[in-house]
Formats: C-alpha cells, structure tokens, sequence
C-alpha cells in the first residue's frame, strides 16, 4: 500500500521578498514560497497571447475566453522587430498597438505582464531583434554601449504605450520579464552576464517601469539577479526545437519531481547547462513557460494532446508550483514586414525553421481563436486551483521514500502529497500518465497518509494507464472535514461542494463533522463545465463569459447546457448556415500540386465563422487568396483547419500542397505522398444566453 508520512516534515519558513507592489484597491506581494493579494493567499494562473500576432479587433473577445479559463493574467511579449522593423520608424497602431492590448486587459478585469525583452526569441526572426540592428558592427545582448543606447530607444518607445497603466496607477501591469533565456540561449554568462542583466534592469528603472514583480527565464543555468528577479521555469510535452528526427526518451516533465529545470528547453543553443544559476529554495516555483501547446517545425512534428497538457500542469501544481504560466495559451499569426517575413528560419542564422505565418502553436485557443481540447481541460484544473487556492497555495509538496526519477520508469507509481500545515490536511496527487510510453496499470489502489495523530486511508483509486488526478485528504473547508475520496475535487457553489470521477456512482467520499451538500458529476462532465455566479454551466459547446454575457459557440445547430446545483436542462436552436464546395486541380509538379478551391456560404444570424477543413497528403500546405498567401501549415497528419471570417468569405482560393519530405519526425504516421483528399465547410454558431 502506498504511503506517505508528514512525521517528521517541518514546514518550509517564508520569508517576504522585496517584490511588492500596491494601489489605492490593491496589495500584491511573494514570498520564498508564495504569493498573496490583499494579505490573503493567492496562486496566479496567466497565459501568453501575442497582441501583435492577432487582429486587433478581436483582442477583447479572446482576452475574455482566457479569463473563462480561469486565467487572471495575460502575458505577452513585446517584439521589437514588430515595432521598429525600419530604424526609427516606430508602429504602434493596429495590431501593434501596445497601450490598447493593455487597455483590454484592463477592461476584461485581468492582469497583463510585460516580457520586454530586447531579445525575446518566440520564434520570430532574429529573436526579435530588428535587421538593421543586425547589420550594426556591435555586440548584441551585452553592454557595448551603442548597443544600449539603441536597447534605451527601444524602452523608452514600449515605456510611453505602457505609462499610466502600471499598476501603482491602477493599471493592470504587475510584472516585467528582463531578456529571455539569458546565458542559455545565447547572451553572456558569468559576471558580464549578470552585469548586463542588472544593466538593463537599471535602465527600465530609471525610464519609469515600476511594477511589483520582476523575472528572468531560469532554466539551463540562465542569468537570475538575486533579490532583483524572480526565477521562471518551463516545461514541454516535446521539443519540437530539437535537431533529432526520432522519437526522444522519455519527457521528465511526466515526474512529480522537486526538479524544475527542464533541460529540453532551447536544446538547440547547447549552452547553458542542467542546473540553475541560483540557491531556488529562496524564491516559490514559478512556471511562466508551461507549454500550453507546441510550435511545429521543419524537422519535427509532436502533437500536444489535451491529456498530456493537463497531465503536465497537474504535475507542476504536485510538485509545488505556486504560480501557472503558459507558453503559449493562445496562438496567432505572423505579421509579414515590409521588408521580409518575420518568422524564425535557418536563412537568418537560427536552428529552426517554421512556417511563414502561422503561430498556432496547437495552444488551448489557436490561430483563429478556436478552442481546441485542451482549453476545457486546463480550464477545469484552473477551476480547481482558483476556488481552493488559500488551501492549496499554503500547501508544500512532499514527496514519497521512493521518488521516481527516471522518465522511462513505467513500473512505478508517481504520487505525492501537497500538505497545509495549518490545517493538517491537503491533497493527494495522482500522475499515471508518460507521453508515448504503455504506463502500467496498477488496478485498485488505496494510499495511506501519515499526520502527527492519525492515519489516512483512502478509498480504493483505480490507477490504469494514462490515469491522473488529485483527491482531497483532511481538508478543512467551511464547516466541514473532507477526510478521503476517491474522487477530485472541482469547486464550490456556496455551500456545495463539487467532486468529479469517471464513474459517479463510485465516488466514496468520507467526511467528519457535518456533512456537506455536495454533488459528484463525471469527469466528462466536469472537462465541459463554467462556472459563473456560484452556478456550474456544462455543455458540449463552447462557452465563455464577457460583460456578464455568457457566450455559446458550437458547429452543432442544437446545443443542450445542464445547470448545477439545481441541475436544470436547457436546449439552445442555431439557425443553419448552407455551405458548398469544389476543388479541382491547376497543376502538378515532381514537388508540388496546386489546386483551385470553390467555396460558397449563405450566412445566418447565428453564424458566427466557417472553417475551411482540408485533408490532404503532404509535407506542408499554403493557401492563397489571388497571389496573396494568407495562411500556411506544416502538416502534422491532422486536418488543417482555417477561418474564412477571418478573411471576408472568399469564393475561390488557392492551393498549394508540397510533396512529403525525408528527414521529418511525423508523430502520426504519415503516408508518402502529395494529394488533396478532400475539404469541407463547418459553419461555427454562436449565441448570448441569459446567466
């Protein structure tokens, strides 16, 4: 019987860091362990969206589906070839318009944090930096003073969009990260590294960017000022990055571990190294880089299936992380410059090729702003973590007498505990789930915890292959003592309590004290729900709240939604859009065949886009609209999907598909090849309900 002992653990002292920010409304601070809001305990979840990678009409309504989500902070780089691709001529209108993005963020009530750079990489040329700056017989990323005098003009341009909006002004902007992957992937180490850290802090200083929190990237030994930034860690269900066109071993994110430093990240510098450039039990575990998706290169095409998403995260919140930062939580398209593209390639010097325009990034919300399933899986650990952080963000992880530490260990049951102190309970973490490895399926488990005057046993938990889950253990709330489960715990609608399992009718939940109302509804239930106003929304549809509207998006014309706790059903009618479509072909070649696609629709009230899906053999895939290329796709083996509102209904485009390649790590087998099989029209509804 597995089992875990808190005899023995002492809890880890805090100490308060001088990271601070207030206002006239709000107090935030962090200490050695975690982060509190108002003096009351408070674990943030924040998410990336590139402004500049997404129309800019639409920043509010995306903005609003991440907070759904459960996010309460939005992050994003500023991405300097964006803004000065021309020496001097700045562009900060459209979809480059900073101080507007920041405004939404405002508007939508979330949070939004700066990742300045200079040098951001995010997969964009030159790392972000501009041409020109290239070109200049200087040394980039260091303290050459022409360098920064350049770096200061680039500041103080990104300061006037910000000013008025930090958060001492009562603005949303809480956070600032200095550089990225600082002496790892490229930059310098040792004291000129830090020297030249500490040189642009002092900079960003000095022209007014004051916010309570500041970071630096973390991982593979990257430049951390002590006392000055906040370490941030990341982690990815693959390295699409790599130069391997093999499967890779097995992915130690999958271990509930008190490591953090994931050495996959930026592998293709090969500098840095495995360890961290700072004592890390100063500072709480941050991720600001938990991959949400991944990017698609030329070399290797990973999938990031919901399951591993989700298992990734439940993992970092197991082993101690008191901050959810991903990397990417929704993805965009790149802008083209006027003087070139501006996605990273190989021409330009990088190790990585990917497409032209697309950012997808398979992220929770894509390209178009398509949710794709790993939205309603994070949004569901999200649920747990906002409507119990007090408990869980005073929780510290311990860890079991025999602690995994190879990912390519299958035999061994990966679990620990995150126990309160201060109220002798917390929660058991469960994690059964390897990418690409058969997991072995331990049956019926039961786990005993050790606490200074009893012991816990829990209910049989069945741990299959792919299984994960968390389960509340003498967890005081309210009134009440949640003493064992078998089931998860999900949220709480006033004084009902919400629990989950796969099968409810098995769900065994043992309290002492007074029993609680409380409610257990299928996993699949709870992958669908929303919560809004203590009411818990479950329906196939998609589904996210803006101005107290609640919004209902579906490519199903019928829509049924079940209300909790009074469990009341509601069935929602979208009137039907009419599409047709043909292709036929234009012109074949030994590498590539083009084809003229005929796209017709007749629009509704209730239409709210229609996805242009295509199938189709071959390594990648452009689409134009006249000679314009509009969209572009390295094939993965799933459909490639894209918006036609998003570029005004066309009748007629073109296609063009490239044959498939060698030397390509395809995830999904893939057959050889260069042909369409086939396309379709999907009319995507949507709707405002009444909350």
């Amino acid at each position: 019987m597995p089992k875990i002992s808190i005899l023995n653990k002492e809890k880890r002292v805090s100490k308060q860091l001088p990271f601070l920010g207030e206002n006239k409304k709000e107090e935030l601070f962090v200490t050695s362990v975690n982060f509190f809001k108002n003096n009351e305990p408070w674990y943030p979840i924040m998410g990336e969206f590139h402004y500049s990678r997404y129309p800019e009409q639409d920043w509010l309504q995306e903005i609003y589906k991440m907070k759904s989500a459960g996010l309460d902070i939005i992050a994003s780089y500023v991405i300097w070839i964006h803004h000065e691709e021309i020496e001097s001529e700045w562009e900060f209108d459209g979809r480059n318009n900073l101080r507007r993005f920041i405004e939404n963020c405002q508007q939508a009530g979330v949070y939004f944090f700066l990742r300045i750079g200079p040098w951001i990489h995010g997969e964009v040329r030159n790392g972000g930096i501009p041409d020109w700056l290239q070109k200049k017989d200087i040394k980039l990323r260091s303290n050459d003073p022409t360098y920064l005098k350049f770096v200061k003009k680039y500041f103080e341009q990104v300061f006037l969009q910000c000013e008025g909006l930090f958060f001492k002004d009562g603005g949303p902007i809480i956070g600032l990260q200095i550089e990225n992957e600082y002496g790892h992937a490229g930059g310098l180490q040792g004291k000129a590294g830090k020297q030249h850290m500490k040189t642009l802090k002092k900079m960003l200083l000095e022209i007014g960017f004051e916010v309570p929190f500041y970071t630096a990237t973390a991982w593979g030994g990257a430049i951390v000022l002590e006392n000055e930034t906040l370490p941030v860690f990341g982690g990815y269900v693959d390295a699409p990055w790599s130069n391997s066109i093999k499967p890779l071993p097995a992915n130690e994110n999958f271990l509930i571990s008190p490591i953090f430093n994931d050495p996959l990240i930026a592998s293709d510098f090969n500098s840095g190294g495995e360890t961290v450039s700072f004592p890390a039990d100063k500072y709480p575990v941050i991720t600001a880089e938990l991959g949400g998706g991944l990017q698609v290169t030329k070399r290797r095409r990973p999938i990031a299936v919901a399951e591993a998403t989700e298992a990734q995260a439940l993992v970092k919140v197991a082993s101690g992380a008191n901050f959810l930062g991903y990397y990417m939580f929704h993805g965009g398209t790149n802008p083209i410059g006027k003087k070139s593209t501006m996605q990273e390639s190989t021409e330009t010097g990088s190790h990585t090729d990917v497409p032209i325009l697309s950012y997808d990034f398979q992220a929770p919300l894509g390209e178009y702003g398509e949710s794709h399933q790993s939205y309603s899986r994070l949004r569901k650990l999200h649920l747990f973590v906002k409507s119990f952080q007090q408990q869980l963000a005073l929780a510290e992880p311990i860890f079991p007498s025999h602690l995994p530490l190879e990912a390519e260990d299958t035999e061994s049951l990966r679990y620990n505990v995150r126990h309160n102190y201060d109220l002798n309970g917390g929660f058991l973490f469960i994690n059964n789930y390897q990418p690409a490895r058969q997991m072995r399926d331990h049956g019926l488990v039961s786990f005993t915890i050790e606490l200074k005057d009893e012991m816990i046993k829990t209910p049989e938990i069945k741990i299959h292959d792919q299984f994960y889950g968390l389960f509340p253990y003498n967890l005081s709330i309210g009134q009440t003592v949640i003493k064992s489960s078998n089931a998860s715990l999900l949220c709480q609608l006033e004084d009902m309590l919400v629990f989950f399992h796969p099968n409810p009718e098995q769900a065994l939940i043992h309290f002492s004290g007074k029993v609680p109302s409380y409610i257990v509804i299928s996993t699949k239930e709870a992958n669908q729900a929303l919560l809004i106003d203590n009411q818990l929304f479950v329906t196939s549809a998609d589904q996210w709240v803006a101005n107290r509207d609640h919004y209902l998006s579906s490519n199903q014309t019928n829509v049924g939604v079940t209300v909790y706790p009074e469990q009341k059903e509601y069935h929602y009618q979208f009137t039907e859009a009419k599409t047709s479509h043909s292709f036929k072909e234009l012109l074949r070649t030994d590498s590539y065949i083009v084809y003229q696609l005929n796209l017709s629709c007749q629009l509704t009230a209730d239409t709210d886009d229609v996805f242009l899906q295509m199938n189709y053999l071959g390594d990648r895939a452009e689409l134009f609209d006249g000679h314009e290329m509009i969209a572009d796709w390295f094939t993965t083996g799933l459909p490639w999907r894209v918006s036609l509102k998003r570029f005004n209904y066309p009748t007629t485009l073109t296609l063009k598909i490239y044959r498939t390649e060698e030397n390509v790590f395809y995830q999904n087998e893939l057959k050889s090849g260069c042909e369409l099989s086939s396309i379709n029209l999907e009319p995507i509804y949507l709707k405002t309900i009444e909350i």
